[in-house]
């Protein structure tokens, strides 16, 4: 049971960096057809190549520090959660430790009752065959 929980926290600790991952590409992408818009139409105007070209850097800078935050954002997301699915596993671990621990001393404790037990049988039909 413990090693199902804890393969589920992985898994789902590997989808949510797939997502992010995703997420990223999908921001550069965005971040990529909207400066190619922005020079098309930046070309297509009546602006001196003085004026294209400095608001080609400003729209460049603007897109650079949008998508900053956006990885900013999402990679405080991805560390929050890996840092709460460390958390989880070494608690899921420890658990199971603890668990196994206390079945071994059952066992233990088990294999004592067994033995007092065979010794008590033993005692037992020893006085039976001395009786006979």
């Amino acid at each position: 049971m413990m090693i199902n929980h804890l393969l589920d926290k992985i898994t789902m600790h590997r989808r949510l960096r797939e997502k992010a991952a995703h997420m990223f590409v999908a921001g550069i992408c965005a971040t990529v057809i909207v400066g190619a818009g922005v020079g098309a139409v930046l070309l297509f105007t009546t602006n001196s190549g003085k004026q294209i070209r400095r608001k080609m850097k400003y729209k460049a800078i603007e897109d650079a520090e949008n998508l900053r935050e956006i990885v900013a954002e999402n990679s405080g997301r991805v560390k929050l959660f890996v840092d709460n699915t460390i958390n989880d596993v070494a608690k899921t671990i420890a658990d199971s430790y603890s668990k196994t621990e206390n079945v071994k001393n059952d066992i233990r404790g088990g294999g004592r009752k067994i033995m007092d037990d065979i010794h008590e049988t033993a005692e037992n039909v020893k006085k039976d065959l001395d009786e006979e």
